[in-house]
């Protein structure tokens, strides 16, 4: 199957042997393949033992691993792509202890096996049934762990814990057309290296780029309400997050993304959002479709706050053991961190630094 993910079709091909697919892989290949991420690591001689073996073509096969977008030039190296794009997989023994895999109880109906896209963060609905996929058995609570399955039960599509039938699960509420028609954007550009949605037409790579530094600010300024207040959650990686936090960070980017840049302007405008929410790592390296709107419509502008304001802030940020900076004054009166004031200014809020004792580094909302 062309969407098929590689570890969903190497556990096939040791059903059909009737052999453990840890056995079988070990028998074959000499490697110890689920000990590991399979669908974005395995070994090149592990690929063409299993290309003899199935007789299928390398390139066949390779479409079945998460594309891992490598630089030429004298040292090979990955980029940051599939570290993003794939869910985080912890692996203890050959059981999967993390949300490593979705799936959707439809598909499964139809075709026993795991898609591919089901592994991308990015990706919480089904395209082909616009439903919102699942992460894990409602029963128990665990990961799926099909390749785990005993080989005497006739279905892939159970819990490997509690053996409950994945395809009787009910349907999640639809979801709209634009998350939808986003979705098959999004896994077509993976597999094409081409994102074609809305307004945009360019290369898969810049636009997941500027794509995680959009997810970035609508995590640090819109989402925080959404995601339960969780400091952790707020800076942990995209991949570790659950579904549903998922889900709604992911609604959120899309209605960005749908009017681009008309939203994001608005936004701007109505200080829900600043430039320097698109910052990540220090590092300013924007896209130039993303790097043209920060540049053209959300650049810092000139505003001289008044010494009133300043000393408000500098009272409040004391009483409440904050260390007064000029970034936690911007932030407390809803300017940028790194808003531009006189030198008069600043004189005021260094010496108040220098007098007030403080707990904590940084204020946030």
């Amino acid at each position: 199957m062309h969407d098929e993910s590689l570890t969903s079709w190497i556990n096939r091909l040791a059903r059909e042997n009737l052999c453990p697919p840890y056995v079988f892989s070990m028998d074959t290949t000499g490697y110890p393949l689920f000990n590991r991420d399979l669908d974005r690591c395995i070994p090149d001689a592990a690929v063409r033992k299993l290309s003899i073996l199935s007789q299928l073509s390398l390139s066949e096969l390779s479409n079945l691993q998460i594309p891992q977008y490598y630089f030429s030039g004298i040292e090979k190296r990955h980029t940051f792509l599939h570290e993003s794009i794939t869910l985080a997989t912890r692996i203890i023994g050959f059981r999967r202890t993390t949300m490593w895999t979705q799936f959707c109880p439809r598909c499964l109906e139809e075709s026993n096996y795991y898609r591919k896209h089901w592994r991308y963060a990015t990706v919480t609905i089904c395209p082909k049934h616009a439903i919102r996929l699942y992460a894990y058995c409602p029963q128990c609570g665990q990961p799926i762990n099909f390749h785990r399955i005993h080989i005497l039960h006739s279905s892939k599509a159970i819990c490997d814990k509690c053996l409950l039938e994945l395809t009787s699960l009910p349907s999640s509420n639809p979801v709209s057309p634009v998350n939808v028609s986003f979705a098959q954007a999004f896994i077509n550009a993976i597999d094409t290296q081409w994102f074609r949605w809305g307004s945009f037409d360019m290369h898969s790579v810049p636009f997941i780029n500027g794509l995680f530094f959009i997810i970035q600010a609508v995590r640090k300024k819109l989402f925080f309400c959404i995601d339960d207040g969780c400091t952790n959650n707020k800076f942990a990686q995209l991949s570790t997050l659950d579904i549903q936090s998922r889900h709604n960070l992911m609604e959120i980017t899309i209605q960005i993304l749908a009017n681009w840049p008309t939203t994001l302007i608005e936004l701007k405008k109505q200080g829900f959002i600043r430039q320097t929410d698109f910052y990540r790592n220090r590092h300013n390296d924007w896209p130039y479709w993303l790097w043209v709107i920060m540049r053209t419509h959300l650049n810092k502008g000139y505003y001289w706050i008044t010494d009133t304001e300043i000393e408000s802030a500098i009272k409040y940020l004391s009483s409440h053991s904050y260390k007064i900076s000029l970034g936690n004054i911007g932030e407390l009166l809803g300017h940028d961190r790194s808003f531009y004031t006189n030198k008069t200014k600043r004189k005021l809020i260094e010496n108040a630094a220098r007098i007030h004792p403080y707990n904590k580094n940084i204020f946030h909302w």
